[in-house]
């Protein structure tokens, strides 16, 4: 181990009671995800494991969540070498993960799903009414504001990630393993969350945060591990370090981040994109999307902030065509897009970067050289008579695996393998291959280090540089304040308001996103 990483006693960490794992290696294939690791957690502890995507962070959560097994090394529970068959073992002895993508069934109740694999009741039938007062006295307990009957697909993504963390607290977890919990949390969310790690804490539970944002590692940790492709490059205290010093520790070198100050782009400009009073269906009586105005100037990145379920997501779908418009028009420069398709949009120059990259974005069994070119427009030749041109098809991957970064470095790698920051860094580079005219991009940064993501945003401020414009949603409000030229604020499937990043602050954002204050409210076309 290099210098600064803490030497292991008694089996874990700081002593003998805790989890953590000793020599851990992990290969798949012949690739090495982890190499001789060794890294603890103790009762009462928060640590955060930061390292760049790829480096090993959420396979190493897998193994001692018992997802996966060990190749060499040991995992180590209060000091003892423990076997864990499964996921159930490490229930068992209290361990708990959050994953990054949530592993809930959509058609259940919050209740059912928390109860799963352990349903109270006798036989094969389920007490509902004892699982939904279980329910309900740990959401109580823990502050957590959860409707045990509601439907699960109904929620938001705040509430699906209460009802995962509930998953695990009912059980009584010892240990807390959080992958990338506020990837998609609004500035609300992410306080939330980190009020009850801390309490959690206070409470003798210890908790392992993985996250690339590393403001946060130094909000709620008291102790840090790096990893660096799969080796461990040292451990330090927080409040004895500094982002730069565990940047260097991640990437091995200082980096020069981009710190672009908002164009000022001419109020003459033409408008690339044009969003003409839009609506569109919710699930209930009320529209998801009321009656929108907005606009996109040729240099601009007009950023849309909001909390979960403000009509953010549902506006991207309808711009481009994957979600039904109620009322309303969409153009890009002179090209009216009433009627037209997905195909056809793509063609005018649209690009779209859902949400959900897994379940919108990718297929997950595909390769990584495949689905880059599932979008590709025909002339570009990776498609004859309906057959794939193979050589062209990995040709291409090899290029945009070494441009974008992606790891492991192989076109042929199934998608649904990579890490959650390598599946983003395939999604976002297909839809830039594409070369839009305007990209509507959705969290085009979540879950990628800050390496990739400054990389990403300097390719979005490329495509302003080129005459095109991009709609950017992000619920991280650093982020649209940081490289935004406008930013709209949604409400109740409404613009709040409108707000530059020089006049504004992440305060007065907050409140329009929850309905109060006031700001240059409009038809938001600059």
């Amino acid at each position: 181990m290099s210098a600064g990483v803490g030497q292991l006693s008694d089996g874990v960490g700081r002593g003998s009671d805790g989890l953590g794992v000793r020599g851990l290696t992990k290969r798949f294939g012949e690739t090495t995800v982890l190499d001789a690791v060794d890294f603890s957690v103790a009762p009462g502890e928060v640590v955060a494991l930061i390292g760049e995507n790829g480096a090993g962070k959420t396979t190493l959560l897998r193994v001692v969540s018992g997802f996966y097994r060990p190749d060499g090394g040991e995992v180590l529970v209060d000091g003892k070498p423990t076997v864990l068959r499964g996921p159930r073992d490490a229930a068992a002895i209290g361990v708990g993960m959050v994953h990054q993508h949530f592993l809930l069934i959509p058609e259940l109740t919050v209740a059912e799903n928390v109860v799963l694999g352990r349903e109270p009741g006798s036989g094969p039938l389920l007490d509902l009414r004892a699982a939904e007062a279980e329910v309900r006295a740990c959401a109580e307990r823990f502050g957590l504001d959860v409707d045990p009957r509601a439907r699960v697909g109904d929620l938001g993504v705040s509430a699906q990630q209460r009802v995962e963390l509930l998953k695990v607290l009912v059980r009584g977890a010892r240990f807390l393993l959080l992958d990338e919990p506020t990837g998609l949390l609004p500035p609300s969310g992410v306080r939330e969350l980190f009020a009850l790690v801390e309490r959690l804490a206070a409470e003798g539970c210890g908790v392992v945060l993985v996250t690339h944002r590393l403001r946060e590692v130094f909000a709620v940790s008291q102790r840090a591990t790096v990893l660096r492709h799969g080796v461990v490059t040292g451990e330090r205290e927080i409040a004895a370090s500094d982002e730069r010093e565990l940047a260097r520790l991640m990437i091995g070198e200082d980096l020069d981040l981009d710190e672009r100050q908002p164009s000022q782009t001419a109020a003459d400009a033409v408008e690339v994109l044009q969003v003409e009073r839009l609506s569109v269906a919710g699930r209930g009586e009320r529209p998801a999307v009321d009656d929108v105005s907005l606009s996109v100037r040729a240099g601009e990145v007009v950023g849309i902030a909001g909390v979960s379920g403000s009509g953010q997501i549902e506006l991207l779908e309808a711009v481009s065509g994957v979600r039904p418009i109620v009322s309303g028009r969409v153009r890009i420069g002179e090209r009216v897009l009433d009627g037209d398709g997905i195909r056809a949009r793509r063609a005018a120059g649209l690009g779209y970067v859902p949400e959900d990259r897994l379940h919108d974005g990718l297929v997950a069994d595909l390769t990584v050289a495949e689905n880059l070119v599932l979008c590709a427009d025909p002339e570009r030749g990776f498609f004859e008579r309906g057959w794939i041109v193979r050589e062209r098809v990995e040709s291409e991957g090899r290029e945009v695996v070494a441009d974008h970064d992606v790891r492991p470095p192989d076109p042929d790698a199934l998608c649904g393998a990579l890490s959650g920051g390598n599946q983003q860094k395939v999604l976002v580079a297909r839809e830039l291959r594409g070369a839009p005219r305007v990209l509507l991009a959705a969290e085009p940064v979540r879950g990628l280090d800050f390496r990739a993501t400054d990389a990403v945003h300097r390719r979005l401020r490329a495509i302003c540089d080129g005459g095109g414009g991009v709609l950017l949603v992000s619920t991280d409000l650093v982020e649209l304040l940081e490289h935004c030229d406008r930013i709209l604020v949604m409400f109740a499937g409404g613009i709040a308001g409108e707000v530059r990043p020089d006049e504004t602050s992440e305060d007065a954002i907050g409140l329009l996103m929850s309905g109060g204050g006031s700001a240059a409210v409009g038809d938001s076309r600059g």
